[in-house]
């Protein structure tokens, strides 16, 4: 059975959208697309397939069995929950203590912190304000040093 169109992508509206936005939409469509208006070879093709979505959509029966195949269609493409497809056992990573290792960057946060401080205190002073060092050294004693009492003990341990 070939695949039914998306008739919400055809009139260019939200699946959610009220009948009021589907009629807008397909005024604004239908004054683009007419043959009358469009000397284009597909307008003809183009607003049979606007006319088509229409009577579906603006019908809440129609739209309502339109909604619940489509519901359907959706959930016999998706693989059951849990299942690993190709791409998500392409996707997976084996980390090794070695990729680990390599990967990481211990000195990057505390570099960054240390410039951060650094500019901090170098602009502060430069441009008048006298807290700018005292926040300077609050960097430094309250998230630098932590973190590198932290960083030499996690060294230590592997």
């Amino acid at each position: 059975m070939p695949p039914r169109p998306d008739y919400y992508a055809i009139l260019q509206v939200h699946p959610n959208a009220e009948k009021e936005v589907i009629n807008a939409a397909y005024r604004r469509l239908a004054l683009k697309y007419h043959p009358d208006v469009n000397p284009a070879p597909e307008a003809p093709e183009r607003m049979k397939e606007i006319n088509t979505a229409y009577q579906v959509l603006s019908d809440p029966t129609k739209r309502a069995s339109y909604d619940a195949s489509r519901r359907a269609r959706r959930l016999e493409s998706e693989p059951p929950a849990g299942a690993r497809t190709e791409a998500t056992v392409r996707n997976t990573q084996v980390s090794t203590p070695e990729k680990r290792k390599r990967a990481n960057l211990p000195w990057l946060p505390g570099a960054m912190a240390f410039g951060g401080m650094l500019a901090m205190m170098v602009f502060g002073v430069a441009y008048g304000s006298e807290n700018a060092i005292m926040v300077g050294l609050g960097i430094l004693f309250f998230f630098i040093i932590p973190w590198c009492i932290l960083w030499i003990a996690g060294m230590r341990q592997g």
